[in-house]
């Protein structure tokens, strides 16, 4: 449940050669534009639960599917409450909002030094809405709107320094369009024009080679 945005890079990675390097974009303004009409919609859509306060807990080891909808052990009804891993240490892993047998709500994980590493919606067992990742130092990763089950629109995700890694628009989960790859030192690594997934064209640059537009990917990299 938690692992679209992981998927994503993994299928993205072939596009520049390199692991993780297939991301597309559009020009800054209307990149922009994109995301916050992508995370509109999505406020629209994704639901959280009115009263979760007294919500009965379960470790995700105690439920099991049946007939399509989670169920406790020995139970017979859908389950309704906060479903939760944890790591080894105690620590809690993920903990994820099911609503009569589904997944309906929020969902989030994180790493063992308690630092958030994601967070997703799900509406009827489906990602629906924002989907944002972190690195294990706090810094944004990766954000994209998931509809349907499937990454929609602009995705971007940023190195560890916070500068800007990728960028790409995403057309029935497939990259669409011109992506742009960026080194950690905010210098262009590589562009490629990709059509339904598929590589169309594509350039690459050594570390420092071609400066255009370094100071964009620093700029729009985390506070």
């Amino acid at each position: 449940m938690l692992l679209l945005m992981s998927k994503v890079s993994a299928g993205a990675s072939r596009a520049f050669g390199r692991p993780r390097s297939r991301w597309g974009r559009l020009g800054t303004g209307l990149l922009l534009v994109g995301v916050a009409a992508s995370l509109w919609r999505g406020f629209q859509s994704w639901r959280i639960p009115v009263s979760t306060a007294s919500a009965v807990t379960a470790p995700a080891g105690e439920l099991a599917m049946q007939g399509g909808r989670l169920v406790r052990t020995g139970e017979t009804v859908p389950f309704t409450g906060w479903m939760e891993e944890r790591h080894a240490g105690a620590g809690l892993k993920s903990r994820t909002w099911i609503g009569d047998g589904r997944l309906e709500g929020v969902s989030e994980g994180w790493f063992t030094n308690g630092v958030i590493q994601v967070r997703e919606y799900f509406v009827g067992g489906i990602s629906e809405g924002p989907v944002t990742r972190w690195h294990g130092n706090g810094a944004k990763q990766s954000e994209g709107t998931a509809r349907a089950g499937k990454l929609e629109g602009p995705f971007r995700r940023w190195h560890d320094n916070g500068v800007l890694a990728e960028e790409l628009f995403l057309r029935g989960g497939q990259p669409q369009g011109l992506s742009r790859a960026w080194f950690p030192s905010g210098y262009l690594k590589a562009e490629v024009t990709l059509n339904d997934g598929k590589i169309i064209a594509r350039r690459f640059w050594k570390d420092g080679e071609r400066p255009p537009d370094s100071a964009v990917a620093k700029a729009e990299g985390n506070p």
